[in-house]
């Protein structure tokens, strides 16, 4: 259902993946838990950029620590 997103292979641009994440999202009324499986849909620079964004991490993990 998530389609990878990969700039090296892919002809499209992150804002309509971007965009279709979000239509997914509100058609089938994804919660945050679901939505934190989107990145691991990235690949590539994406992927890597993704990853090096240690305030990322930090600000998930406290999200989940305060539910």
């Amino acid at each position: 259902m998530i389609l990878p997103f990969d700039p090296a292979r892919d002809d499209v641009m992150i804002e309509k993946w971007i965009q279709h994440m979000e239509e997914l999202a509100q058609q089938y009324g994804w919660n945050r838990a679901i939505m934190r499986f989107i990145p691991t849909r990235l690949k590539g620079h994406t992927k890597l950029w993704y990853d090096t964004r240690p305030e990322v991490v930090i600000t998930v993990a406290k999200e989940e620590i305060m539910q």
